[in-house]
């Protein structure tokens, strides 16, 4: 039986930024330990359909190639050449959390915050000081 790992972590970025890092192949041995290289074989649909990796680490050397499948959020891999990994398969499933927000836009009347939902209708959060608060002039 194969082994397999589960993770999960949170990142402080949208999911399309995330998936942009995780397509970003040329730059892998930039941030992943061991990696010597990782050059794009073939595209399909102008992102990376098989890639050619190069692992030099001290437990393990190879030379293997992934092929790829790419849909909204979720990036998945299967090994389909390896001089010594028999198998790598796994993927990434992206989900946001959240929210975008804007600036707070401090007015002297009130403070507000603007947000689209999901379904796309904008909101607005506002708070307005009271009389005595010292952002209304008061004591």
């Amino acid at each position: 039986m194969a082994d397999q790992t589960s993770a999960s972590i949170n990142i402080a970025a949208r999911p399309d930024e995330i998936m942009a890092v995780i397509a970003d192949f040329e730059h892998y041995p930039d941030w992943v330990d061991s990696m010597q290289s990782a050059e794009v074989l073939s595209f399909v649909d102008g992102k990376a359909k098989t890639v050619r990796m190069v692992l030099d680490h001290t437990l393990v050397k190879d030379n293997y190639v992934l092929a790829y499948k790419w849909r909204p959020h979720v990036v998945s891999w299967e090994l389909i050449e390896g001089n010594l990994l028999r198998a790598m398969d796994g993927s990434y499933q992206l989900k946001a959390n959240g929210v975008d927000v804007s600036d707070v836009d401090v007015q002297a009347w009130g403070h507000f915050v603007y947000f689209a939902d999901p379904d796309g209708n904008k909101w607005a959060v506002q708070y307005i000081p009271g009389r005595d608060a010292p952002e209304a002039g008061g004591q």
